[in-house]
């Protein structure tokens, strides 16, 4: 739920086991008592995805230009070109949008056996790409036996002070699993940081090994419908590697403030 401070304040309370977490969505920042903590998405983030962005920014406006005549291709025509990937990145994200929820719809409902009119809720949905990731979605869901444990769960790790909402936790035929789901246009190495990360602080909360988590991602092609998988093995590995990230991140925080001081 929401309390709100002020004019423009807005604060979010979520819960991690019983550590209580304070959620500013204008800042999008977080804090547990009077600290601070950096988030997962955050951390993992540091890992560099310029040069693939480029290409694709740059393939955007180079097709944004080629439909046009020469006659057209103004200083302002380039211009837009040159932004088209915003829009196409925002597009990106309502999609993404709509289908993370509609996985979260039906799990919560699968875990809380309520009813949930399906067929009333896609029929308002008008975005192909959406509709062809959740259609993915359930064929994913046909394909396994899943025993749906959590949805949008959020972990916090005391040991290394971060924290984090993954999507979902299952046992898919036996098996535990932390699922993140993606309708990106590839599994980036990014997503082995960041699932050692949520297992980490989950297996702190709950006492469990690491190791016996598995960490998979599913990921939903809005153009096709069709989903892919993957499960990262090595967990000792890619929490090193998100150690890493972590230190990376916080020095690189105390630097920008001091050049700003």
């Amino acid at each position: 739920f929401f309390i709100f401070m002020g004019k423009t304040a807005e604060v979010e309370i979520l819960k991690a086991g019983d550590v209580e977490i304070l959620f500013y969505p204008n800042s999008h920042r977080y804090k547990v008592g009077d600290e601070w903590v950096t988030s997962v998405s955050a951390i993992s983030g540091i890992v560099d995805k310029s040069a693939m962005l480029m290409v694709w920014a740059t393939r955007l406006a180079n097709e944004a230009l080629l439909k046009l005549k020469l006659k057209d291709r103004t200083d302002e025509a380039c211009t837009m070109a040159c932004a088209a990937y915003k829009e196409k990145s925002g597009d990106a994200l309502s999609t993404g949008t709509l289908v993370h929820e509609f996985c979260e719809y039906y799990i919560k409902s699968q875990i809380n056996n309520e009813a949930w009119d399906v067929d009333e809720y896609l029929a308002k949905i008008t975005d192909q790409a959406a509709l062809n990731g959740i259609n993915a979605f359930v064929d994913w869901i046909n394909f396994h036996t899943i025993e749906w444990l959590g949805s949008e769960r959020c972990v916090y790790s005391s040991e290394y002070k971060y924290v984090g909402t993954f999507d979902a936790l299952a046992r898919i035929d036996g098996v535990l699993f932390l699922i993140d789901f993606k309708t990106s246009k590839r599994i980036n190495d990014e997503y082995a940081l960041q699932t050692a990360g949520y297992v980490q602080a989950l297996s702190e909360e709950t006492k469990v090994d690491p190791k016996t988590i598995g960490r998979k991602i599913i990921r939903f092609d809005k153009e096709t419908g069709e989903f892919s998988t993957f499960d990262f093995q090595d967990f000792e590995n890619d929490f090193n590697g998100f150690r890493c990230a972590l230190g990376l991140h916080n020095s690189m925080k105390k630097i920008r403030a001091e050049l700003k001081s």
